[in-house]
């Protein structure tokens, strides 16, 4: 696995809708290796891997969830209110990066007076971001409001047996495995780098508009629930280096999910299973759903700690990912004739 590619993904700031500088750096990347590429209007990259009218996509979404600059005090101090889904409580004394034009301003979240802390529930609007300034004047030198921020960006760190931690694993890890995919096989396939999925699962309504696929499959992270104060019997079991996880439920095609877990048995790449009844809360449910519907798959990574500056990942689920992707899409891309005859 190239841990510096994944590295140099994670560290560039994109929470959703403004993934632009993300976008334009993985077209970099692919057009090492990819003819046809574009960036649509809402923001999505579009990568073909020949003919640009494919039936086969795969996507990963690009968008981390942040922050955005609302208010600086008169004494320079700045309020933020969160883009995404992020978990207030963790938020005291972590470092933050607020992209203001070309610089990044090194910010750090406040640590509120013990009484404060016993006495208020922990509410972003209690919080608030110290650059060093000492005047709103000042601090307007620095920042603007409506500035973009994300979790402080750090190189990936990997420990213990294969894992690795760092912001935005959620879904740059996606991306990752899409892109080695999409550098490994010789089929007429799309990959889209989506956007705001954080915000809504937004970007890829367009993108399938765009393409019009038979096929979709979707990688993303899942919750893992191997630490402690996780229950098994809500959430179920899912382990961090025990494979790649294949969701079955009403938001995947059953027959493309039974080819992906027979896939996986005939070349002995491990994997779990996950259940949602109803939605799995990636961009699968909008894809699926979108213009005439479309047959879709999820394929998903172990994470502990999501949305957080500290998620975590194991490097053999990527690699058996990354496997079973490839296999999927060679199969699957060789049998578009049937789906294409079978499709209601």
């Amino acid at each position: 696995m190239q841990n510096d590619i994944l590295n140099q993904l994670i560290k560039i700031g994109a929470p959703s809708n403004f993934e632009f500088s993300f976008q334009n750096n993985l077209k970099q990347e692919l057009s090492k290796f990819c003819e046809t590429i574009e960036i649509d209007t809402i923001g999505n990259l579009i990568a073909f891997n020949g003919d640009q009218e494919c039936s086969l996509m795969i996507t990963a979404h690009c968008d981390e969830v942040g922050f955005i600059v609302k208010y600086i005090d008169s004494n320079g101090f700045i309020s933020i209110c969160n883009i995404g889904g992020i978990d207030v409580s963790t938020l005291e004394c972590l470092k933050i990066d607020i992209y203001h034009g070309d610089s990044i301003i090194r910010g750090f979240i406040a640590k509120r007076t013990i009484e404060s802390a016993r006495t208020l529930p922990c509410d972003i609007n209690e919080l608030w971001v110290d650059i060093g300034c000492t005047s709103r004047e000042q601090a307007l030198e620095r920042v603007s409001i409506g500035d973009f921020a994300t979790y402080h960006a750090e190189d990936i760190s990997v420990f213990g047996t294969g894992r690795i931690g760092g912001k935005s694993l959620d879904n740059r890890v996606g991306v990752y495995i899409c892109s080695q995919v999409l550098k490994q096989v010789n089929l007429p396939i799309c990959f889209v780098s989506s956007v705001q999925e954080e915000i809504g699962l937004r970007g890829i309504s367009t993108a399938i508009t765009r393409i019009k696929p038979l096929i979709c499959i979707v990688v993303d992270v899942t919750f893992a629930t191997d630490f402690p104060g996780c229950d098994k019997k809500k959430m179920g079991e899912i382990s961090l280096g025990y494979g790649p996880v294949i969701p079955v439920g009403a938001n995947v095609d059953r027959e493309l999910s039974n080819i992906i877990k027979e896939i996986a048995v005939e070349n002995a790449i491990p994997y779990q299973i996950e259940v949602n009844p109803s939605s799995s809360g990636t961009d699968a449910r909008t894809a699926q759903i979108s213009g005439k519907g479309v047959k879709t798959g999820i394929i998903s990574i172990p994470l502990r700690y999501m949305h957080s500056p500290v998620e975590i990942v194991d490097e053999t689920d990527i690699v058996n990912a990354i496997s079973l992707l490839k296999l999927v899409v060679e199969k699957v891309g060789k049998s578009l004739d049937h789906y294409n005859h079978n499709r209601v």
